[in-house]
């Protein structure tokens, strides 16, 4: 990783096979996570190997400033070799901020919360989101264009891409847009 990051972990993992039961089960928490300067929050993670269905059950919580804004739970499936993992993931007043370090190369000065529902299947390297995701008092400055837009509206996530449908945009001149498209995945 080519980021700044820093932040306290403490966990603990044990693994035992007992009368021919496997039991794995790990359980991690990161305090103040910080990633290339901006503040993520606190990840609380577990995981067990469910010897009965031969998959391992994940959890994740993240909070930010003791207020919970994702939280995923589903499993890891390593005898499936098409779609291992499933995740189904809850935004509830989620910062757009959030995903800054990742896109802070075309959009930036993100404001706003996200709330819905997303799930993640597919391969660990090569995931697939799927749901709808609402903006609320959404902002953010287009880098390319140097200006800044609000949005309150719903952006979709399939399979194929991320979609907006009568999306709109104000500009800081109070300009209206109306966008229909999206970004489809290659």
């Amino acid at each position: 990783i080519n980021k700044n990051m820093e932040g306290r972990i403490n966990g603990y993992a044990e693994i035992t096979n007992k009368n021919k039961k496997l039991t794995v089960e790990s359980n991690l928490q990161v305090d103040s996570l910080v990633y290339d300067n901006f503040y993520i929050g606190d990840i609380e993670e577990e995981t067990h190997w469910n010897d009965d269905n031969y998959k391992i059950q994940a959890f994740l919580k993240i909070s930010r400033k003791k207020q919970e804004m994702l939280n995923a739970e589903g499993y890891y499936d390593p005898n499936d070799k098409k779609s291992p993992l499933y995740l189904s993931a809850s935004l509830t007043g989620t910062p757009l901020a959030i995903v800054e370090p990742f896109s802070k190369s075309f959009i930036s000065d993100l404001e706003g919360k996200a709330n819905g529902k997303l799930e993640i299947t597919g391969q660990l390297t090569d995931p697939i989101i799927t749901g709808i995701v609402d903006v609320i008092n959404g902002g953010f400055k287009l880098n390319y264009l140097n200006t800044h837009y609000i949005i309150n509206d719903k952006i979709t996530f399939s399979d194929k891409g991320i979609f907006v449908k009568d999306l709109k945009l104000i500009d800081e001149n109070k300009n209206y847009a109306t966008v229909n498209g999206g970004l489809v995945y290659d």
